[in-house]
């Protein structure tokens, strides 16, 4: 016990820290905040109080007992109202929601689901499940870095990206989940390739449905553990005979992969009378137009400049060729990309940073810690690296604090205008303001859909 407290504290206290730090500012900014029940947070949270509170799969009770519109997440498919979203994150979130409604019986006239004890209840979750995850990933990374790459890593992931952002003030959406689910996953993908224990495939399995049923196409990280430690056929074949040595094993695993999938189909099948619909409808993918720079460059929502201590990441593949992930995480990273960057809404809407690659960043760990040792070992680059740090983790920081106050625009930024409100903590004078609106650039969405000139054109 003291031994593996010993080996895995920092990895401990870095998480407890990210969960403390981000409960207590959710519940200072957010905690009677009904602005967080919207969009796509409004559908995944909607199947809790529709299913444990008023059994009603239409959803007739939302908005008069939240004072919402339904209509922002749920869909008239062919005459049927369907909450378009999955139920993957309701999933997760129900043990905390049923705990918050436990407090509500005790404390609010009507407990119906909506009320401070709920989002209480759930904002501690969303933080739990972000120090989950990155507790996690600290274990993963210190099988093969050390305990400081390991600890500055999972650091920069929980302080200097926009995973903080989602963990806290909107918990409830679905990034920090499939962050955790990420992690969690990677986790799992080296017990099993240590013993290839049934245990290990059965809770893969079960987590690979998880990460589906949280968000579909979040369903390329399988290719992961299914890749993970080859580097040619033989490798893939002495996998394969491990696989199939639990043959008898197979339909269980099964049952757990489809288990977490299961509500949902019988929602749809109950409202529609089909099990498969598609929910996105007049919603596509440009496949022959991905736009991979803007995803990651761009100033309205680029993965590197809105969490540039992630650069740190992609240096790091220099250093990783021979490591046993390299191929896997590489194939999930480009394949991730072209899929994220070939959807219409490339920046996908409202939101702080590029919302679509919070999970992924579990993969860019691995190369980011291989980077911290490597550079550990010149001194010039140490003191070089101490400098930079803990500037690009104040850096996210303070842009959560500006975008939390309005001073980033949610969905309309431009280079001209991020320089123009770079470094103006809250409050910021209007004559700076006025200058920002000048340079922001709003999106037509229905144009955006329709025509690819104009999305490709989007700054």
């Amino acid at each position: 016990m003291m031994n593996s407290l010993k080996h895995y504290g920092g990895v401990t206290f870095v998480a407890a820290l990210f969960f403390f730090t981000a409960f207590l500012i959710a519940k200072s900014e957010n905690a009677q905040n009904l602005a967080l029940l919207r969009w796509d947070a409004a559908g995944y949270y909607a199947y809790l109080p529709a299913f444990f509170i008023h059994q009603d799969a239409t959803f007739g009770f939302y908005e008069p007992k939240s004072g919402k519109k339904a209509n922002e997440f749920i869909r008239n498919k062919s005459g049927w109202y369907l909450n378009k979203y999955g139920c993957g994150v309701a999933m997760l979130q129900s043990p905390f929601f049923l705990a918050g409604h436990i407090v509500a019986k005790r404390t609010l006239p009507e407990a119906a689901g909506f009320g401070w004890p709920y989002y209480y209840a759930v904002m501690i979750g969303a933080a739990l499940y972000g120090a989950l995850g990155l507790f996690f990933l600290g274990l993963s990374l210190q099988t093969f870095f050390s305990k400081t790459a390991s600890i500055l890593t999972i650091t920069a992931l929980g302080f200097g990206t926009n995973l903080f952002y989602y963990s806290s003030f909107e918990g409830m959406m679905s990034h920090v989940y499939s962050f955790f689910l990420f992690a969690l996953l990677l986790w799992l993908t080296l017990q099993w390739k240590k013993k290839f224990a049934v245990r290990w495939m059965l809770a893969l399995a079960l987590t690979g449905g998880l990460i589906i049923a949280t968000r579909l196409s979040n369903g390329l990280v399988l290719l992961v553990p299914l890749l993970w430690g080859l580097k040619s056929w033989k490798d893939f074949a002495n996998q394969s005979k491990q696989v199939f040595l639990h043959a008898k094993w197979l339909p269980v695993a099964l049952v757990c992969f489809i288990l977490p999938s299961l509500p949902h189909l019988l929602y749809l099948h109950h409202i529609t009378g089909q099990w498969m619909i598609e929910a996105y409808s007049g919603e596509h993918f440009f496949w022959n137009q991905p736009l991979a720079h803007k995803v990651l460059f761009s100033f309205r929502k680029g993965w590197f400049v809105w969490s540039p201590v992630l650069l740190l990441g992609g240096l790091g593949f220099f250093f990783i060729k021979k490591h046993q992930g390299t191929f896997a995480i590489s194939v999930f990273l480009i394949l991730n990309l072209y899929l994220v960057s070939s959807w219409w809404c490339w920046w996908y809407g409202g939101g702080f940073g590029m919302r679509a690659l919070i999970e992924s960043s579990v993969f860019m760990a691995i190369p980011m810690a291989a980077f911290i040792d490597q550079i550990r070992k010149s001194k010039v680059l140490s003191y070089a690296f101490a400098a930079i740090f803990p500037w690009l983790i104040a850096l996210n920081l303070f842009q959560t604090h500006q975008y939390q106050k309005g001073i980033i625009h949610y969905d309309a930024m431009t280079e001209k205008a991020y320089w123009e409100i770079f470094g103006y903590p809250h409050p910021v004078p209007q004559t700076i303001m006025d200058k920002r609106n000048q340079y922001l650039e709003y999106t037509d969405a229905a144009k955006a859909m329709e025509d690819a000139n104009y999305r490709a054109a989007l700054e």
